[in-house]
């Protein structure tokens, strides 16, 4: 048996695609998909849905169940080319953490701190669906837009990065008792409906601040 490989076909090997999925699924491993490799962790209680198409070399989690306060998901690419294309939570995570960008977020639950690349990485589309009641998010990333199709309800949402627009302009897409803090550029922001303490904290305002109603500004 000959076990040595040519040029080619190390190439053609490089090149394989394999495809990997786990529902229920939770424990830390590494996958391979020739030249593509990636380690996934979920620790602390609970699992995730997942798949991976090798076709596209994109990463996707569609669900997560029996997580808590105290579960963790790690994304590391390890060699880079990883296309991490939709994460979507719908019960709360304690943190996510990824190396490399992230296209799609949708926050069905809240999940108290992500970290995209390290801080330096981009989400680039944050979708809130969540109430986020009481609870405190934290961000570290740029995030190229967020849209809230739900309400801030006595929660802080803290981004540090820059942050390119934010939109509550949808139903009920309200602030109650809330606060919003970028620590780093915002390009717009647009809300339509506050009740009660809200406070909007941001480093520098590039272009439209836009709410309904009595408030303070200052830049």
């Amino acid at each position: 048996l000959n076990t040595n490989l040519d040029a080619d076909e190390l190439a053609d090997y490089t090149d394989a695609l394999a495809d990997y999925s786990g529902a229920g699924w939770s424990g830390a491993q590494t996958f391979i998909d020739g030249s593509i490799s990636f380690t996934l962790e979920v620790t602390g209680g609970g699992t995730i849905d997942w798949s991976y198409d090798g076709t596209t070399d994109t990463l996707t989690i569609i669900d997560n169940d029996g997580t808590s306060a105290a579960t963790s998901v790690t994304i590391t690419d390890n060699n880079g080319g990883l296309n991490v294309d939709s994460i979507t939570t719908d019960t709360k995570l304690g943190s996510l953490t990824c190396n490399t960008d992230i296209v799609t977020l949708t926050m069905g639950k809240a999940i108290s701190n992500t970290n995209v690349g390290g801080g330096s990485g981009t989400i680039s589309s944050l979708i809130i669906t969540d109430a986020l009641q009481d609870e405190t998010v934290n961000i570290y990333a740029n995030i190229s837009s967020v849209i809230s199709t739900s309400q801030f309800w006595g929660g802080d949402f803290n981004v540090t990065g820059d942050v390119g627009s934010i939109d509550m302009t949808g139903s009920p897409g309200k602030l109650r008792d809330s606060s919003i803090t970028v620590n780093g550029d915002l390009d717009s922001i647009n809300v339509q409906k506050y009740e009660g303490t809200v406070s909007i904290v941001v480093t520098n305002v590039i272009g439209q601040f836009d709410m309904v109603g009595d408030y303070v500004y200052s830049n």
